[in-house]
């Protein structure tokens, strides 16, 4: 029955993950993407979420299109910096990898978030802590809205959306 209850309370994060993100990226303002897209898949950041002045421009300046075709899979790709993980939110369909790379001078060990001790999205645990210039790439066969960490930091997080 436990874990029955689990799945239960783990779905309603979930929703209101979702129903946050939802609800902070469709105000009725009209916020300016925060980036664009070139033809090769790379993308361009052009807004400063700190100097962002409305929930709805803070989130398009949090999200970055990151999703390029390698082959005939596609990737999104997050950076680990000094200041914590660019872009923090990535938007992939199921089956889309997403590679980490570290080139924050730090340590980098990428591991899900967690409810009441286990991973809310199980596999998302990078077993070794790798250095600068590292990766770490996971594929992600379930949708939702799966939230993650540098293991060791409270300040390094980001949320991985999987349609």
């Amino acid at each position: 029955m436990e874990r029955k209850e689990t799945y239960i309370a783990g779905g309603i994060v979930a929703l209101l993950l979702i129903g946050g993100f939802a609800w902070w990226t469709y105000s009725d303002d009209t916020a300016s993407p925060a980036s664009t897209e070139t033809p090769t898949g790379e993308s361009t950041d052009n807004t400063d979420v700190k100097t962002a002045d409305t929930p709805a421009k803070r989130a398009a300046a949090a999200y970055t299109v990151t999703r390029a075709k390698e082959g005939t899979a596609y990737v999104a790709t997050v950076t680990l910096t000094a200041t914590g993980f660019s872009p923090r939110i990535v938007e992939i369909e199921r089956g889309d990898s997403v590679r980490f790379i570290n080139k924050s001078g730090k340590s980098m060990r990428v591991t899900s978030d967690t409810f009441e001790g286990a991973p809310i999205y199980a596999g998302f645990n990078q077993v070794k802590s790798v250095g600068m210039n590292g990766t770490y790439s996971l594929s992600f066969s379930e949708a939702g809205v799966w939230g993650y960490h540098n293991l060791g930091t409270e300040t390094d997080i980001g949320i991985v959306y999987v349609k």
